[in-house]
């Protein structure tokens, strides 16, 4: 019986995997599902060149640069300066608006910025080019804006001076080997800004190691942004410089000599669209200069800018502005300016905008010698498939750096910046040139009169998201006209590597 029982089992198995075993071989074999392939690295973004910073706001030409990078001027109606990439931009920059200072309008490939929020004003800063050999962190931002990125980098470089004092009665020549180790931090919103770069370089020299520092320069910036209402936007920048070379830190780029000198300039702001047709703005600037020199003269120079603007046209836009300005020069009486103007902004093309600006100073000095003279601002920008072109020009009252002031200064600055040729590779021209003279003159061994001209090039390939290679050529020289100031001329040649690499976090 239990084998009849075992036969029957055996038998309804076999027929039971007679009919499985068939339909369960024509069910589909499952694949593994391969995780999907990385994206592929984005290739390098070119260099961001300096001038007027580009939107939202520049980057703090925040660090050195191989060639000219805007330093902004006393402009009727300050805007906030852009930031670079970084632009400034430099806008020495002079991006800016470097910056910032003049940023070049986006070539063929390049990002372009965002628009500026309302009520900022996109006007660009005149900037004058500094003598400075290294690439600053802005050089590596992306290109595309993120919420947060941060930056480390270090630029290793080798300069060769031909007058390391900047006075021909005692040139020294040298080559020079520097690191500069920074970060460049930006944090950005729908509503708020904030930038951040510092930098500093350490030098060597070859022949003259007591010249040798490891702070030889120091570069700090600081660009906020915060709309608390889609009409109003509030704006805030301070820019530090520390540097053994004068002409560092000169807003005027005037030379003297090879000292300890250090500038601040701080520029809070505030606009309001009224509305869509007129905008109104509030801007201040506190700029210090020192130096630890014998014989140079610091200053403390305080502006502050109403201004309002008409949109009259879809290209024209007027604007009225009232400027007040006091100057506490050392050894020199207080002085005061008032500066009404008058001037307009106006696009001619999608690619061809500039503006311009005029009216008197009255200048008012603590010993009753008081004068009238023109101030003018105006700048031209044209932008191209392949880069830009820029031209400025400033009139007005400022100071000769250390040999102090007040002074009446005329400021000439042109750009030339190419960034589509070859992707990765960018070139800038700079060439500056100044008129510097005693506003007031109390006595004629006092009376300074002295001419500036300086022109940089700067090459700078970026075959990595992480590295820029770059190389710079900067001339400088200064002209006295009387027997304040000594005579300089200068020949740099600076190349080097930047690496780095942004930390992004979207």
């Amino acid at each position: 019986m239990s084998a009849r029982r075992l036969r029957l089992a055996v038998c309804s198995t076999a027929l039971a995997l007679s009919l499985v075993i068939p339909a369960w071989a024509q069910l589909p074999v499952p694949v593994p599902r391969l995780p999907p392939a990385p994206a592929p690295l984005p290739a390098p973004l070119p260099a961001p060149l300096p001038a007027p910073l580009p939107a939202p706001l520049p980057a703090p030409a925040p660090a050195p640069a191989p060639a000219p990078l805007p330093v902004p001027l006393p402009v009727p109606a300050p805007a906030p300066a852009p930031v670079p990439g970084p632009g400034p931009a430099p806008v020495p920059g002079p991006g800016p608006a470097p910056v910032p200072g003049v940023t070049p309008a986006p070539g063929a490939g390049a990002q372009q910025a965002p628009a500026p929020a309302p009520g900022i004003s996109t006007e660009p800063a005149m900037p004058v080019p500094p003598a400075t050999p290294v690439l600053g962190p802005q050089e590596l931002l992306p290109g595309r804006p993120v919420r947060l990125t941060f930056t480390p980098t270090i630029t290793v470089f080798e300069e060769y001076n031909d007058n390391v004092l900047l006075d021909n009665r005692r040139r020294v020549s040298d080559w020079i080997t520097g690191f500069a180790p920074g970060f460049a931090f930006d944090w950005r919103g729908n509503t708020h800004r904030l930038a951040l770069a510092y930098d500093f370089v350490a030098e060597t020299f070859s022949r003259r190691s007591s010249f040798g520092d490891a702070f030889s320069r120091q570069n700090a910036n600081v660009d906020a942004m915060y709309r608390p209402a889609q009409q109003v936007t509030l704006t805030l920048t301070d820019n530090f410089i520390s540097s053994l070379d004068t002409i560092d830190i000169s807003p005027t780029g005037v030379a003297t000599g090879r000292t300890r000198s250090s500038s601040n300039t701080l520029t809070p702001g505030v606009a309001w669209e009224i509305n869509p047709l007129w905008t109104a703005r509030l801007s201040g600037t506190q700029t210090a200069l020192r130096y630890e020199g014998r014989g140079l003269i610091d200053s403390d120079i305080y502006r502050l800018t109403p201004s309002i603007e008409r949109r009259i046209t879809e290209s024209l836009t007027g604007v009225a502005a009232y400027e007040f300005g006091d100057f506490a020069v050392e050894q020199e009486p207080n002085v005061t300016t008032n500066t009404p103007r008058v001037g307009a902004r106006y696009r001619f093309n999608p690619t061809l905008n500039g503006s311009v600006s005029v009216g008197p100073t009255f200048e008012t000095s603590a010993d009753g010698k008081d004068r009238t003279e023109v101030a003018i601002t105006a700048w031209l920008r044209q932008a191209f498939q392949l880069g830009y072109i820029g031209l400025d020009y400033d009139r007005g009252v400022g100071t000769a750096g250390g040999l102090g002031g007040t002074t009446e200064n005329d400021l000439i600055l042109g750009r030339f910046g190419l960034t589509g040729l070859v992707r990765g590779l960018s070139a800038d021209l700079t060439i500056a040139y100044g008129h510097i003279r005693s506003s007031i003159v109390r006595s004629s061994d006092r009376r300074i009169d002295l001419e500036t001209l300086s022109s940089g090039v700067r090459l700078v390939y970026q075959p990595k998201t992480w590295m820029s290679v770059y190389f710079g050529y900067l001339f400088y020289e200064q002209l006295p006209n009387t027997a304040v100031g000594a005579r300089a001329d200068q020949n740099r040649v600076s190349f080097g590597m930047l690496f780095g690499y942004p930390l992004k976090r979207e």
